[in-house]
């Protein structure tokens, strides 16, 4: 499998998905630096973002999850769910504090 490709992403993904339900965030943010958000393009930059926001949110580290979900909401290439769901998540933590 290509580091490159959809399938390593969605695989990274799952990983850390099921690392943060299991409470591991630590691990579940180490899966996730395997890729560098930075020099990746398109849709799966804010995929890939709103996947850590979402780890993070779930450790409890607010401040951070807000962070990469407005860099999410903002960014005009990530996906048009990827943005709702990030609008959506701000709102709940606003509406939590």
């Amino acid at each position: 499998m290509a580091t490159g490709s959809a399938e390593y992403f969605t695989g990274l993904q799952g990983a850390a998905r099921i690392l943060t339900r299991r409470g591991k965030y630590d691990e579940a943010l180490k899966v996730l630096d395997l890729v560098d958000v930075e020099k990746l393009g398109g849709s799966w930059g804010g995929s890939m973002l709103f996947t850590r926001a979402q780890t993070l949110d779930a450790a409890g580290r607010t401040a951070d999850a807000l962070k990469l979900y407005r860099t999410v909401l903002s960014n005009k290439t990530a996906h048009e769910a990827h943005r709702k769901a990030a609008d959506e998540a701000i709102q709940q933590i606003e509406n939590q504090q």
